[in-house]
């Protein structure tokens, strides 16, 4: 994979300032020298700055530890998480914020690290023999390479299965663990989607999968109390597939459901200041009662179905304890339709002078080149 400057891929903003802070935030203890390249990054480096949904800006500690956390070596990483003893020369690392992350990496290992794979033949004598039978045929399945489970042959390694054969909840979760930390230090949350998203075309409903999103907490604390969201800021899709050679209409196919995903955040974020569509709001079909003219239906019995409601003392109604499956199926009132509940849509972070969001001019030769 060739290296790819991350300028390239997180464009700056107007007036050329980065939204990347300073490669001096790398070291420790080089908050002088990080003052003085503050005109090139939008990060500000007081230490009481905050962002505009009112919570603390990340400042080059967090930055700092963060850092540390991720780029310590793999090996190291996975023996703090197994607690296993430190190899001699090296140092355990300390992981308080992506201990959970480490712990994904881990369970992604003993599908994709095949540093330790080792097929051998043993001999067809004896015990051997009938060694290797019961595990070629018990093991058939399982093994990282079936093509080399033959009669005759044994596999040694970390490795239980392929990496195609990885549950998709561990790609995930390993996505999740390492995203929802860095959200948290810009006042954000993650949360999955409540319900199927679709992304609208003319009439068209494209239905559009994705593993989590992320979401600007609100300012006011009687709000954030009640769970309200504001965004989304950015979505998270994980997808299964790990290889396109056999048919290449995966990779179209996958390169689709990417860019709908893409479509269907610039679709939420343009609901700002719009008010909430319902479909069939006021329409004559969610308000009209209609069974086919009689008094009764396909549901329940016609003569407690045209029943007053009882009063008791000075002409209170009493209203059922519970509603039953035929007062539900009554019911008349249009669906959900597409906005969420206790989610406030804000293009979060976008220019307010431009009408739309600002998008990388990176080439696309750029962008493939990783």
């Amino acid at each position: 994979m060739n290296d790819v400057p991350l300028e390239d891929f997180i464009p700056a903003v107007a007036g050329g300032a980065s939204h990347l802070p300073p490669s001096s935030w790398l070291n420790q203890g080089s908050l002088q020298s990080s003052r003085r390249e503050s005109s090139l990054s939008i990060f500000s480096h007081h230490k009481h700055a905050l962002l505009n949904n009112g919570h603390k800006a990340p400042d080059q500690d967090i930055f700092y530890k963060y850092a540390q956390e991720l780029t310590c070596d793999t090996e190291d990483a996975l023996r703090a998480i197994a607690k296993r003893k430190a190899r001699p020369g090296h140092v355990a690392p300390v992981l308080n914020h992506f201990r959970r992350f480490w712990s994904q990496m881990e369970i992604m290992s003993q599908y994709w690290d095949t540093s330790k794979d080792n097929y051998f033949e043993v001999k067809s004598t004896g015990k051997a023999e009938e060694i290797s039978r019961r595990s070629s045929l018990s093991n058939r399945s399982y093994f990282p390479d079936p093509s080399k489970t033959q009669e005759g042959h044994l596999y040694t390694g970390f490795r239980i299965s392929t990496g195609s054969r990885m549950p998709e909840k561990v790609r995930i979760e390993a996505a999740k663990a390492l995203v929802e930390n860095l959200v948290w230090a810009f006042g954000c949350q993650m949360a999955p989607p409540k319900r199927v998203q679709f992304l609208q075309v003319n009439k068209l409903l494209i239905p559009v999968t994705q593993s989590s999103m992320v979401w600007r907490t609100p300012a006011e604390k009687s709000q954030s109390r009640l769970g309200v969201r504001e965004g989304p800021v950015l979505g998270l899709q994980c997808r299964n597939e790990t290889a396109f050679v056999k048919d290449p209409h995966m990779a179209l196919t996958d390169t689709a459901r990417e860019v709908a995903g893409l479509l269907l955040l610039a679709q939420e974020r343009a609901r700002e200041n719009k008010r909430k569509v319902i479909p069939g709001e006021g329409k004559w079909y969610t308000t009209k009662p209609r069974w086919g003219g009689g008094p009764g239906g396909e549901f329940g019995d016609a003569e407690n179905r045209d029943k007053p409601p009882q009063k008791h003392g000075h002409g209170s109604i009493i209203s059922p304890s519970k509603t039953t499956d035929e007062e539900i199926w009554r019911q008349l009132k249009p669906g959900p339709g597409p906005w969420e509940t206790r989610v406030s849509y804000v293009a979060v972070g976008r220019d307010s002078k431009k009408p739309h969001d600002s998008v990388s001019a990176t080439s696309s030769s750029q962008r493939t080149a990783c």
